[in-house]
């Protein structure tokens, strides 16, 4: 019994916590209820000093009014980079197709900025008006 102990304290301790966490510059958990399309999350300053790709994971969703008991499974997330002066850039867009059991995404190494992410899609509506609204129990923004 003690050298299985010890067997799986070793494999443990070797198992790698993946490129993106081990290497990140930085990393922020978060969740949402009941968002509307377009609400955006808090910002973020990548200072791109990793040359680490950014990425969300987003698990535990549900779609509370949503219509249609079989509608409702995906969401689409945007990343948008702040400008002070001109309309945001579109970073561009990723779809969580079933973010119920956990879902992560990934976009490219983005340059020194401000970030955030919006509520781009649920269940493939892009239109403003949906009564669906879409929550998450955990997301995690890695940059």
């Amino acid at each position: 019994m003690r050298n299985a102990g010890r067997i799986l304290l070793s494999l443990a301790l070797a198992m790698p916590l993946g490129a993106t966490s081990a290497l990140a510059e930085g990393s922020f958990d978060t969740y949402f209820t009941g968002w509307l399309l377009g609400k955006t999350s808090r910002t973020w300053a990548d200072k791109n000093i990793d040359g680490v790709i950014t990425s969300i994971r987003v698990q535990g969703c549900s779609f509370p009014g949503m219509i249609d008991p079989n509608g409702g499974k995906e969401l689409a997330l945007r990343i948008q980079r702040y400008d002070p002066i001109t309309p945001d850039d579109n970073m561009g867009t990723r779809d969580f197709e079933d973010c119920e059991l956990g879902e992560t995404r990934l976009w490219n190494d983005m340059s020194a900025a401000t970030y955030y992410f919006k509520l781009q899609e649920i269940d493939d509506k892009t239109y403003f008006g949906w009564p669906a609204r879409a929550s998450a129990s955990f997301v995690k923004v890695q940059y």
